[in-house]
């Protein structure tokens, strides 16, 4: 197994702090609706912002760059040989902390996007891991508040946060031959991401809610991403598997068989709690 740390290529967080106080006849504060909520699970991020400025709600948000520029796997394939960024060369990994309208309520947000090339270097292989987390001594998960787009399989939380397995077969990408949209295999729905068929992105996202802890003294609070991803080399998908859990505040871990390497990408942002 080949495992290397992804470095951050870009991440510069924005904090939007509140413009305005809520009247002293509320009982809330601004806090995201629901329809923004929508606008971000829908990879909407920049729509979804413009609305929470609008409503002067606090939020902070980072994004990550996963791919491009730092010398390959261990077989000598560089990462950006099969992703490549929505934009400019390769994946984006978004997260985000919004102000909820309970005070010390908060919901955490992380979006990716794996923008694959046409080449069969990605082969098949074991589901990618994904999760969001945070120290338990500022953070409380707010019972069944965790959810996920569809790609995903096992998942789990515990006083750290929340991860689940992502399931990233590349789209047209049978068997170690690529077939498009039309194509006779493109219905068996193992093969293909579960997305867009007329794209070759494979998007999805994990989301959740945190009340922050009575005895927590600090202003700032941070919430962590992490995801890995797991690929064939070979191509052939015989004997392969990975386990993932979350042993701590960014540290989404993984064990895994047969030939599969892997690469991670991580970060983190601070928001305003108190």
């Amino acid at each position: 197994m080949f495992r290397r740390k992804f470095i951050k290529t870009s991440g510069i967080a924005t904090t939007i702090g509140l413009s305005g106080v809520a009247s002293a006849a509320s009982a809330t504060r601004p806090g995201i609706p629901d329809r923004v909520k929508e606008l971000l699970r829908d990879g909407e991020l920049e729509r979804a912002h413009d609305a929470l400025d609008d409503r002067s709600v606090g939020y902070s948000h980072t994004r990550t760059i996963m791919g491009s520029g730092d010398g390959g796997g261990s077989d000598g394939v560089s990462t950006e040989d099969f992703l490549q960024d929505p934009e400019d060369g390769s994946g984006t990994l978004d997260l985000g902390v919004y102000d909820t309208q309970t005070d010390g309520e908060f919901y955490a947000f992380l979006y990716w996007d794996l923008d694959y090339s046409n080449t069969l270097v990605d082969g098949p292989g074991p589901d990618d891991g994904v999760s969001i987390s945070f120290s338990d001594n500022a953070f409380r998960l707010i019972p069944d508040s965790p959810n996920h787009s569809d790609q995903t399989n096992s998942h789990d939380t515990n006083q750290y946060g929340y991860w689940a397995e992502f399931n990233d077969v590349k789209p047209y990408l049978i068997n170690g031959g690529v077939d498009g949209p039309d194509g006779s295999s493109s219905d068996d729905v193992s093969t293909q991401n579960h997305g867009d068929s007329d794209t070759n992105h494979n998007e999805g996202w994990l989301d959740l809610r945190v009340e922050v802890r009575d005895d927590y003294d600090s202003t700032h609070a941070n919430v962590y991403s992490d995801y890995v991803h797991s690929w064939n080399p070979g191509g052939v998908p015989t004997n392969l598997g990975i386990s993932f859990s979350l042993g701590g505040v960014g540290a989404l871990t993984y064990d895994v068989t047969g030939r599969v390497d892997t690469w991670r990408a991580e970060d983190n942002v601070a928001h305003e709690v108190q």
